[in-house]
């Protein structure tokens, strides 16, 4: 990853963790790449391409579309915020972390970046919470 790219992606999470704090959706929605997060599976034979394909956009797609918006309305509806902790740059993609703040609890949330058609972009994410 370039200089200029690895700019790019901190100025995107920048963006992003603003758009979170301010119930704005679109961040999420114009940086997403689906084609990105399908590229991640890999290892797979035409059939099994062919059935990936299908599950995607028969019903992954939308779960990971409202996954992505779900968060943005978590932390609006219960008055929390997210707050940056880290991004690391490694070889062809970045990470961001995030601490996501409640009343009573606490999640973390990793969005992963990559640059497609020189551009930064969203293509995957995980949260995962306190358990409080």
């Amino acid at each position: 990853m370039t200089e200029e790219e690895k700019i790019k992606i901190e100025s995107l999470s920048n963006r992003l963790i603003t758009s979170i704090n301010e119930f704005d959706f679109s961040v999420v929605n114009n940086y997403w790449s689906n084609e990105a997060f399908k590229e991640r599976v890999s290892n797979i034979t035409g059939t099994q391409k062919s059935v990936s394909e299908h599950i995607f956009e028969k019903d992954l797609k939308r779960t990971i579309k409202v996954g992505n918006l779900s968060i943005i309305h978590l932390i609006n509806s219960n008055q929390g915020k997210a707050s940056f902790l880290k991004l690391e740059h490694l070889k062809d993609h970045s990470e961001l972390t995030l601490l996501l703040t409640f009343n009573s609890s606490f999640n973390f949330l990793k969005y992963r970046f990559q640059i497609v058609k020189g551009k930064p972009a969203l293509c995957d994410f995980y949260q995962f919470a306190d358990n409080l």
